[in-house]
């Protein structure tokens, strides 16, 4: 899974500055030069499960 270098997000573009954290990147806007993280699933290299809902049906069932 490659790491984008250039993105386009909100009609803004940005440069990859440096890995935060396992999940998490930062990046500098081109323009004014201002720094936003944004995730792997917001880079779209992760998809949501499409499972997630029925276990959270599971776990909220659960009698008191």
């Amino acid at each position: 899974m490659k790491i984008p270098k250039t993105i386009s997000k909100n009609n803004r573009e940005y440069i990859f500055e440096k890995q935060i954290n396992k999940n998490v990147f930062l990046y500098k806007e081109k323009t004014c030069g201002y720094k936003e993280c944004f995730t792997k699933f917001d880079l779209g290299l992760i998809t949501e499960k499409g499972n997630m809902i029925s276990t959270a049906k599971k776990c909220g069932s659960g009698k008191i």
